[in-house]
């Protein structure tokens, strides 16, 4: 077991080659750990570690966001296979959930077993169906979702489950710009059901969505797409021939949690409503502290604007982070609205941050001059659903 562990990076890489360098050394000691015991499990036969790999210019192009979901919390392996990437994870240092169901598990979960035991690596192995309504633990910096969702009965409430759980997410999952009989589909928010035996004839596959209904499902589960590519058949793919394998890779931030930090109110607010909502006058503000080593890309405020306020026309919403200028964001009609925006470069993230916002809606009647927008109020920063009022991204 030593013979193993020895050879494990035991920190975290720096940047993005130095991962792919450690991904390919961890490979070749599981490709060893495996022919040299359990000669008698029936290993799975796909290289899960590429999966990785076939990231590379996400994880490139993104690294400082990588780097941050992996120091936002723990990694969850959701259909963790034999668990190659879990204990890869695990490796490095980093507190790892590797979760799959032995019923649909290629050998089921004998491997994983295994691995853990030859590799001397204590992550943690949890048997799960995830087509069932399934309950994990909250708080994950990153969830692993590789080839997995097509292996979905219910992808809507596993996807909408860890939005509120998780941070940040990497899918990868086949995509299909035709159906089998040739209809366009890339364009249509749209997902084919395969047969039992359709695709790879495995009963477990079963919706291969579009290009659009990917991004649909994402955007309505309460994730947003950082950046994403697809890779293999990209002008002629379908739902199961093999040479027409089109594969989407996504990284994703959940819009419905906050990275760790704590908020207080300032000046221009009202008091709470039988809603639990608080109005605005036209200057407000609010302080918000981060946890020490979190450093914020950007934010997101949720609010109301109320009926009347843009009759004078055109409402802006302007902010600045302790006096730094974020970008301003007009709008045209009332209705709910997410303010989004980045954070202004030369920010301390280790003191306190002061937002300062204002609403330009023009002149109003009197009774209403002073009034801003309404914000649906928690007092907390997090990522909840209609009762947020404000997170970090």
């Amino acid at each position: 077991m030593a013979a193993f562990s020895d050879h494990f990076p035991g920190s975290a890489p720096g940047n993005h080659d130095e991962l792919i360098e450690q991904l390919q050394i961890f490979s070749s000691r599981v490709r060893q750990a495996r022919t040299q015991q359990h000669p008698e499990i029936n290993w799975y036969p796909y290289d899960t570690s590429g999966s990785l790999r076939n990231f590379d210019g996400l994880l490139r192009k993104h690294w400082k966001r990588f780097e941050a979901s992996l120091d936002s919390g723990p990694v969850l392996d959701l259909g963790c296979g034999d668990g190659d990437l879990a204990f890869f994870f695990a490796s490095m240092g980093y507190n790892v959930c590797a979760v799959d169901n032995p019923s649909t598990n290629f050998n089921g979960m004998k491997a994983v077993h295994a691995l853990r035991e030859q590799l001397g690596l204590n992550i943690d192995i949890r048997e799960s169906n995830l087509d069932s309504q399934f309950q994990l633990d909250e708080g994950w910096g990153l969830v692993l979702m590789l080839g997995l969702l097509y292996h979905l009965k219910n992808p809507y409430y596993v996807l909408e489950y860890l939005a509120p759980r998780a941070q940040y997410l990497l899918l990868s999952t086949r995509i299909a710009r035709r159906t089998m009989k040739g209809l366009p589909i890339q364009d249509e928010p749209v997902a084919y059901l395969l047969d039992d035996a359709e695709a790879n004839g495995d009963p477990t596959n079963f919706w291969i969505f579009s290009e659009t209904g990917l991004a649909r499902i994402l955007k309505r589960t309460g994730w947003f797409v950082i950046d994403s590519y697809s890779l293999g058949a990209t002008e002629f793919s379908n739902p199961a021939d093999p040479g027409a394998d089109e594969r989407a890779f996504v990284l994703l931030r959940s819009g419905r949690r906050s990275l760790d930090a704590s908020l207080l109110l300032l000046d221009g607010w009202k008091e709470m409503d039988a809603r639990d909502c608080r109005c605005t006058l036209r200057r407000f503000c609010f302080q918000v502290r981060t946890r020490a080593g979190m450093d914020p890309h950007g934010f997101f405020l949720s609010f109301v604007l109320p009926e009347g306020i843009t009759s004078a026309g055109p409402v802006t919403l302007e902010c600045t982070i302790n006096g730094r200028a974020c970008a301003a964001a007009t709008y045209c009609k009332p209705g709910s609205y997410l303010y989004r925006a980045s954070m202004p470069a030369g920010i301390d993230y280790s003191h306190p941050m002061v937002f300062e916002f204002a609403v330009d809606h023009g002149r109003v009647a009197d009774e209403t001059d002073a009034l801003g927008i309404i914000v649906p109020f928690t007092g907390a920063v997090r990522g909840t659903d209609s009762s947020m009022l404000f997170w970090l991204d």
